[in-house]
């Protein structure tokens, strides 16, 4: 660099920070003036981008892509062995979803399950190329020494990230929330042979293996939460070290370390994890299905890009937005063949690999949804702003043009880690998404993704993110609901990642940093960012208890009454109209205790008897009034009041006769 353009570079740097952090400031002390911030973050990312040219940072533009190193599908014409296993692994889906269409047993169910997992193993086996890889497998050990000091640092951010996820799991948060019990509820339906086909859908339209897993780990130790929780926190865990392969291969190591330690702290990823939802294994299975991709697409090696068809495959049977992540996928392939020359050619026989692994994994359900669309179609008709109609009402009801509440609604997203707070009940952090510091990391690692797009890894970022935004958040109702956008915590990493790594390579180029400077600032950066958010979500956020709310906290104290009580209890809710004896965490928590709501007293007390149950008696606080007629009834009982720490009353129970259990 000249020395003018090093003094430049230093200027429009300085500037770019001032400005970013001065607009991070607008949004969060000046709320009422969001568009300055906006504008200010647009000059800093302005000043940002010239800071980095002139360091010499600028995107390169991309070779040629390899030719093609043989014919399409030529290894299948090579081994007919291979052609034999996989059409065996097809015909055993086909069979299992044909089967799947009809009323099973739940050892059916099961050895279905297995029959398709055995089959989705045996295609990717006849992927494989043997000797490569059992000398792929011969070589690790050396290759693990040879790189001792990376695979150290990935176990040590993974080690964060899994203390961050699964200590304290059944405390934290406090109490199941409604949802975590029905999909616990369903889980225990597996686990009793009520639920016996892991290729439908169950509860709320979501397909039913998420419950098998659950039922499996509801055999873990302390089962009730902590095992509900287990899958779904390992599945947290497990992203971490995924999210540095995939990165590693777009952006390289530096920039995988920055991400995979930045995610491994993030409160929004950590809460998600913790909870015992289908969400949080969709980035996972995206993470790894893009990894396999993007090595298919480097290597040509057939097994990688039928492990990318699997895994987005085997994603589907999860959250929802797994949907998104194939569209996506397809975007991502079609513009870098469109951009790279000749990488079409290169890859379109491999690329059938890819189709063929996702329809074989996937095959059992989409042949469900087929037969069962208004399933497959379900929560978008629930909430998509044009399938509900909340569009055209709200513009009426509004008096605005839909274009103005589509602008709202991108607007709403888009800001979600910079301005806009939480409004869904699962997580409601009272902040938007991102600290300051880390917004303005983001921002600018945003901004370069967005300038570099002839990039592969640019480009795989940019649809990953927008396209996120997009179907879960703008095209969805109550924006921006983290439940919907928490695919985004990947590309969200990568880009605070990538802003901090290209803002400190700028700071190198102009200063003439050392690299262990550099490595040492790198270091120290994440661990503060990391700091920050463990230090809001285990302390602020933890103990403000804000989720998930007062009926879920009165339900899980009151299921876990009744479950101590045992099934020997009939249980009369004075809970209506705010609560009713079908809530969720009463079912899940106490699922042999039968109980009923009561919406008036009868005029007999005999109504209350049922044959070989003793009666307990429930009331929430606005309905005490009603106890004394109760005790009058049945006197000689024993009343017990369950509160929360801060001392507000949840509920009264009221058991007549002798009390044989309770807890408070």
């Amino acid at each position: 660099m000249s020395p003018r353009s090093r003094r430049l570079a230093t200027v429009s740097l300085s500037a770019a920070l001032a400005l970013a952090l001065v607009g991070q400031f607008y949004f969060e002390r000046r709320r009422e003036y969001p568009w300055d911030a906006v504008i200010l973050y647009a000059l800093g990312s302005v000043l940002f981008l010239t800071a980095v040219r002139l360091a010499g940072l600028g995107p390169d533009a991309p070779g040629a892509a390899a030719a093609a190193w043989q014919a399409a599908l030529g290894w299948v014409r090579r081994h007919p062995w291979r052609v034999g296993a996989a059409t065996v692994s097809a015909v055993a889906v086909l069979a299992v979803g044909s089967r799947a269409a009809q009323p099973l047993t739940a050892a059916e169910g099961c050895f279905l399950l297995g029959l398709w997992a055995g089959a989705v193993l045996l295609f990717l086996g006849a992927t494989v190329s043997w000797p490569r890889a059992a000398a792929w497998w011969r070589s690790l050990p050396a290759r693990l020494r040879a790189s001792w000091w990376e695979v150290s640092a990935v176990a040590l951010v993974t080690a964060v990230a899994a203390a961050a996820r699964l200590v304290a799991l059944d405390r934290i948060p406090y109490i199941l929330g409604g949802d975590e019990a029905s999909m616990g509820r369903e889980a225990l339906n597996v686990l009793r042979g009520r639920l016996t086909n892991p290729f439908a859908t169950g509860w709320f339209s979501h397909p039913t293996l998420f419950f098998y897993l659950l039922a499996a780990s509801l055999r873990w130790p302390g089962g009730l939460v902590s095992g509900l929780r287990l899958v779904p926190a390992l599945a947290g865990v497990l992203t971490v070290p995924a999210l540095y392969l995939l990165v590693r291969e777009l952006f390289g190591r530096r920039v995988a370390l920055l991400a995979a330690g930045y995610l491994a702290c993030y409160h929004y990823a950590i809460h998600y994890s913790r909870l015992a939802l289908n969400n949080n294994l969709d980035p996972l299975f995206a993470s790894l299905g893009f990894y396999a991709l993007l090595i298919g697409l480097r290597t040509r090696r057939p097994v990688a890009f039928a492990l990318a068809g699997v895994l987005l495959g085997v994603g589907q049977y999860f959250y929802m937005g797994a949907r998104v992540v194939v569209i996506i996928a397809v975007a991502f392939v079609a513009w870098a063949a469109w951009s790279e020359d000749g990488s079409w050619r290169a890859w379109r026989g491999n690329l059938l690999l890819t189709v063929g692994g996702f329809l074989l994994a996937g095959w059992p359900l989409l042949l469900f949804f087929a037969r069962h669309p208004r399933d497959f179609a379900a929560r978008i008709n629930q909430l998509g702003i044009f399938q509900s109609g909340w569009l055209v009402s709200e513009a009426a009801k509004l008096q605005r043009s839909q274009l103005s509440l589509l602008w709202q609604q991108f607007t709403r997203t888009v800001l979600a880690f910079h301005y806009y707070p939480d409004p869904a009940p699962f997580y409601r952090p009272g902040v938007p998404l991102l600290d300051s510091l880390s917004a303005v990391l983001f921002t600018f690692g945003l901004v370069y993704t967005m300038a570099s797009l002839r990039q592969r890894g640019s480009k795989l970022m940019a649809l990953w993110f927008w396209g996120v935004l997009l179907f879960g958040g703008v095209l969805m109702e109550n924006p921006p609901s983290s439940q919907r956008l928490l695919l985004s915590v990947v590309p969200v990493s990568t880009f605070v990642a990538l802003g901090l790594s290209v803002l400190v390579g700028a700071g190198e180029r102009i200063g003439r940093w050392r690299s262990f400077s550099v490595w040492l600032l790198l270091g120290l950066a994440v661990v503060v960012l990391g700091q920050r958010s463990l230090r809001f979500y285990f302390g602020p956020y933890t103990s403000a208890r804000v989720y998930p709310g007062l009926n879920t906290e009165v339900g899980h104290r009151m299921g876990l009454y009744l479950r101590e009580l045992g099934p020997e209890y009939h249980y009369f809710f004075f809970g209506p109209p705010r609560m009713y004896a079908g809530f969720p965490s009463l079912l899940y928590l106490a699922p042999d205790v039968e109980g009923e709501d009561v919406y008036e007293l009868p005029g007999d007390p005999g109504d209350w008897e049922r044959p070989g149950k003793r009666p307990v008696f429930l009331f929430l606080p606005e309905r005490l009034g009603e106890l004394d007629a109760v005790r009058s009834w049945f006197p000689g009982g024993e009343v017990k009041e369950f509160r929360q720490d801060s001392g507000a009353l949840l509920f009264v129970t009221y058991v007549p006769g002798e009390v044989t259990g309770g807890t408070q």
